[in-house]
This record gives C-alpha cells, structure tokens and sequence, in this order.
C-alpha cells in the first residue's frame, strides 16, 4: 500500500470500498470524513442488511474450504472431507436471525416476512452456488486490495466465495414494503425480481479487476436465482468495465483532493451539496448532518 503519509492523518481515512464509491459525496463525507470508526461501528443495521449477511455466513460454511474473519487476517479452515450440511447451517442462520431485534415499526415487519421467506431463499441461494461450480481450494471473505490507477489511497474488498479461477457475488433480493395491510394487521411485502442493482454491477467490476478472476453474480429471493456473468449478460461487456471503471477513478480522486484541500476541517461540507431527500440517508443522522452543513457555511 503507497499511502501518503501526509493525507493519511486527515479525517483518519485510509482506503476506498465499493460501499463507499456507490454512496452520495454527502453522505459519505457525514460518514467518513465526519463520523469517527467507532460512531459508524454503532450505526444500527436492518433487517434485509442482517438477513443478507447471515445467509452469505451460511453459504460460506456450506461451500468454502477457507472462511477468513473480516480482519482479512483470522481464517477458519474445515478438516478436510468435513461438510457442513445444508440443515445445520441453515438451523444456525434461523437461530441467529431470531436474535436480531428490530428498530422501527417498518422493520419489524421486514423482518417478520425475511424469516418466513428466508429458508426458501436459502435453499435456491445453495442451488444458485452449486451451478457456479466452484472447485478445490474454495474461499469466503477473503480480504483484497487494490491499487487504484492515480489514486492515493487503495480500495479494500471482501469476497463472497471464489476459487482459483471465479468469484461469486451475491446478493439477496428480499421483499419489498406495500401499502395494504393483510388480515394480521401486518403491511404486505412483494417479491422483488432478481435483477442486479447498478451499485451491483460496479462491486463486481471492480472484483474483477482487481483479482482478474471470472466474475458471476447471483441475485436470488424466495422463488428463484438469476446468476449474470460475461457470457449471458450485457453488465460485464469490456465497454461496462471501462465506463466503471473511469467512475471509481473519478470518484475517488474528487475525494482525495477534497480531503487534501480541507486537511481535517469541517470545511469540506462547503465543497459538497447536502441533499437529505436522497434514500440512502439514515433518518438518525439527517438532523446532526444539516447542523453540520449550516455550522460550516
């Protein structure tokens, strides 16, 4: 990693993510240039984002030989000819979605249709896995980073699974908040069809081009999976991955720079436009943002 010492100290940020690079300028500098790791670490996720991330833990003890801890470091290594049935993993994934507890009226009924949904989800989410073909050596979370072209800073990622030659990313489809309210007083939820999100498209683009292994994505919900790769699909044409490409790029210079003209002042909100209607706030933080923004004009 070839880290400016000198930028390396303002705001305490060290690296891009694909997470980052999808995320408004003004949310990601209330998060990142603003908010210390410890207050983002206390940020309250929801039920789709845990009901995600527990599935992902249980393909990976299905499918992976190697299952490395977030740190990128801490692996966890099964004893070979060991496999993890589909039963147990799914049993530990149920057990650990009935400890999540929700914030919000809207999210308790999210997560009241994710957990009956979710066994079904799982089960096609195996199957999606399965017609991957993945093949010795198999890995999940494992930790990458990349050298960006002209940037300063690396990218860091983690990959769902991948092997020598795949990387697999997937991406749950869970149901999605009606209007009308079914005979239990509970908000209906439609399944939402398995098509990638742009934000989706750039993760795996840049996966790939950071660890040149053929990508494939798997979107699945409760009734069925679509896997997309550069054989069946238009997201992964060599004119996709250079347009992507350029945007990151673009993405994250502007931010190095504004992080190089401010030096660890709150002055940045002055070079980026604060839009509190966009989706992607957190209406926790949407007070503390605009006092910010309307301190520092």
């Amino acid at each position: 990693m070839n880290v400016d010492k000198k930028l390396k100290n303002f705001y305490g940020f060290d690296h891009h993510s694909p997470s980052q690079i999808t995320t408004p300028d003004d949310i990601w500098g209330y998060k990142y240039l603003y908010m210390t790791p410890e207050q983002r670490a206390k940020l309250k996720p929801n039920s789709k984002m845990v009901s995600g991330t527990v599935a992902g833990e249980a393909i990976g003890l299905m499918h992976a030989d190697i299952i490395y801890k977030r740190d990128g470091k801490t692996k966890f290594i099964k004893r070979k000819n060991k496999k993890i049935y589909f039963k147990s993993a799914a049993d530990s994934a149920v057990t650990a979605l009935k400890k999540y507890e929700p914030q919000t009226l809207e999210d308790k009924e999210s997560h009241i249709w994710n957990m009956k949904g979710f066994l079904l989800m799982l089960e096609n989410l195996n199957q999606a896995v399965k017609a991957c073909n993945l093949k010795d050596s198999i890995e999940s979370e494992k930790f990458i980073e990349w050298e960006i072209p002209g940037c300063k800073y690396p990218l860091h990622m983690h990959l769902d699974l991948n092997d020598p030659t795949k990387l697999v990313e997937i991406k749950t489809r869970y149901r999605k908040r009606g209007r009308s309210v079914n005979s239990d007083g509970i908000t209906n939820h439609s399944i939402q069809r398995c098509l990638p999100y742009p934000d989706h498209i750039l993760q795996v683009i840049l996966y790939y081009l950071a660890t040149n292994l053929e990508p494939k994505l798997i979107v699945v919900n409760e009734e069925e999976f679509k896997i997309f790769d550069r054989d069946n699909s238009e997201y992964f044409t060599t004119q996709t991955i250079k347009k992507i490409f350029q945007q990151v790029q673009r993405t994250c210079i502007r931010r190095e720079r504004l992080i190089d003209r401010h030096q660890g002042k709150e002055t940045w909100v002055q070079d980026v436009n604060l839009d509190l209607k966009h989706f992607k706030w957190d209406d926790e933080l949407k007070n503390e943002a605009e006092e910010l923004w309307n301190q520092n004009l």
